[in-house]
């Protein structure tokens, strides 16, 4: 069980509605997987809205660093690229329900490289967890016979490959694996050997559950109670399964779990904490200390009017 004062994070790009109440969210997917390309290819971009029971004919509007693009389709095709085409691109969706035209907000920025080196290595675009397996790919411009590969993490050679097989798996990843990697391919032409390498390409990796942390609002608006707020930054991947979070005084657990990080307690001396069990149910992430106890109020300082 984690414990700790949870800052909650679990679905990105969040979407407020135009006169509405309901909430839709938007992301962007690159399809495939990669978000780094020489001059001439294409990519494929998707957007996703979070209506999970359907309920809208969504039309989309696409974005990138200089405004609105023209294509309203889920998927926005860039081809032919070149070196300008790079930087964030962002989704939007919009429909016309009977109740009124309705907006999602925008998706968080994705971004794309076109790169006009000789090699690229390709990272995943998308958030690499603690533990998963992490696979890096060393692409060059032209086909040449290459023999050789070379791993580099922050300018220091990690790893060396003979053959074709471009691919280099990092297992089990944690967050030492964070970095910036480049690679080297080599090949022999007639009587030299020639190589290209990469520009370096930041990986980096998060945790699927932060600590918890813990904070107390003891303000006199609510009398003989205090808040407990538990915030976490939660970064599984969608859709995330739901986490719940368990509040404590003096190790004694206070009610329920609760699907939400905040919990009203009788205002009682005693040392305060929040655990949140982890994606293996048989174990808890928790705050690292629990707070100290709860002294007496300070005076409620008068209002100054605005």
């Amino acid at each position: 069980m984690l414990v700790g004062v949870l800052a909650l994070s679990i679905l990105p790009g969040l979407v407020a509605t135009e006169g509405d109440d309901i909430l839709f969210g938007a992301t962007v997917e690159i399809v495939p997987n990669l978000s780094r390309k020489f001059p001439g290819e294409s990519f494929q971009l998707r957007c996703h809205i979070l209506d999970e029971d359907n309920e809208f004919d969504w039309h989309y509007i696409w974005f990138n660093e200089t405004g609105r693009l023209n294509p309203t389709e889920k998927e926005l095709n860039l081809l032919n690229v070149k070196v300008g085409d790079g930087g964030n691109y962002s989704c939007q969706g919009v429909t016309n329900p009977l109740m009124g035209k309705m907006y999602s907000m925008k998706s968080p920025p994705t971004e794309i490289f076109v790169d006009g080196g000789q090699a690229i290595l390709q990272v995943p675009p998308n958030k690499c967890l603690v533990g998963e397996t992490v696979t890096l790919t060393c692409r060059i411009r032209n086909k040449h016979p290459v023999h050789e590969f070379i791993l580099f993490k922050d300018g220091i050679e990690v790893n060396r490959k003979n053959g074709v097989e471009p691919y280099f798996n990092l297992p089990n990843v944690t967050l030492n694996d964070q970095g910036m990697y480049s690679c080297r391919a080599s090949w022999d032409s007639k009587i030299s050997t020639h190589s290209v390498v990469s520009a370096a390409t930041s990986l980096k990796i998060l945790e699927v559950m932060t600590q918890p942390i813990l904070v107390i609002n003891d303000s006199r608006v609510f009398e003989d109670r205090v808040m407990l707020t538990c915030h976490v930054q939660y970064n599984a991947h969608v859709p995330a399964p739901p986490i719940h979070f368990y509040f404590y005084r003096d190790s004694e657990r206070l009610g329920p779990a609760k699907s939400q990080g905040s919990y009203f307690a009788n205002r009682l001396s005693g040392k305060y904490s929040c655990r949140i069990p982890t994606l293996k149910a048989e174990r808890f992430r928790g705050s690292p200390d629990p707070l100290a106890p709860l002294g007496p109020r300070k005076p409620l300082s008068p209002l100054i009017p605005g």
